[in-house]
């Protein structure tokens, strides 16, 4: 009798415990992620001017400066310039994702210069993407750009032709079978863009604006690193190209 009223004992408490552990997950807490104010980027103004807040809205535009990155963003209220120096850029856990038409939270100082206010991250895990958009942009021949396209954002394909170096970047001539066209990297582009992109022979994708001037003719000016992509290495094809076959258009 006590072997079996043991035994019914620990089938009981065996019972309990697992009574017990089932009803844990049901009252338990549930773990929710910190709540972050939102400001409302119409709200920045002089009282804020130093402190942290943090903004979430849309990428407007993007373009790049000898130290960093600028990007334009925006919410239902306005739009403020993000400013991300070159060591803040490099700490963002996927920089590619940063780009226009993606909705970002974004936590940073509030800064002012000749009365606009802008924000400038120090760190880049304070900088969250919510959305992958890819934004629409006209894809062009090389060969069908002109003057009127001044201004205008597009993206273009071809082959390097050949690399050239300046005090501020380097540009890249690239051809298609309408023509060919200058590439403008600046050196805070360039420097972090893959090797195997800026090598005669390959094939790249590339989106940027198009700059004319009446003294240089046409070029494009590319704003990020991820602007620039490769579609077929140099080193998996090969190609000779004659130099008479190059005609940089917009010239005669």
């Amino acid at each position: 009798m006590k072997a079996k009223g043991l035994a019914g004992l620990v089938q009981t408490g065996a019972l309990v415990v697992l009574s017990v552990l089932l009803a844990i997950p049901s009252q338990m807490p549930v773990a929710q992620a910190a709540t972050i104010e939102i400001t409302p980027i119409s709200t920045i103004a002089e009282p804020l001017l130093d402190s942290y807040v943090t903004i979430k809205g849309t990428v407007l535009e993007a373009g790049n400066f000898s130290k960093g990155f600028r990007f334009v963003v925006a919410d239902d209220t306005g739009r403020i310039d993000v400013t991300y120096f070159e060591s803040v850029f490099d700490t963002l856990s996927k920089p590619e994702l940063v780009r226009v038409g993606a909705v970002a939270q974004i936590t940073g100082r509030v800064d002012e210069y000749e009365g606009k206010f802008s924000i400038i991250p120090n760190r880049g895990k304070e900088t969250l993407v919510f959305s992958n958009t890819v934004r629409t942009v006209d894809h062009r021949e090389l060969g069908g750009l002109n003057n009127g396209d001044h201004g205008a954002i597009i993206l273009v394909e071809g082959e390097v032709h050949s690399v050239e170096k300046f005090d501020n970047g380097v540009d890249v001539l690239i051809f298609d079978a309408t023509g060919t066209q200058k590439v403008r990297l600046y050196n805070v582009v360039a420097a972090r863009i893959k090797k195997d992109v800026l090598v005669t022979g390959s094939k790249v994708s590339v989106t940027g604006k198009v700059k004319a001037t009446r003294k240089f003719g046409l070029r494009i000016d590319v704003a990020l690193p991820s602007d620039v992509v490769v579609i077929t290495s140099a080193g998996l094809k090969q190609q000779v190209v004659p130099t008479a076959t190059v005609k940089v258009a917009g010239k005669p």
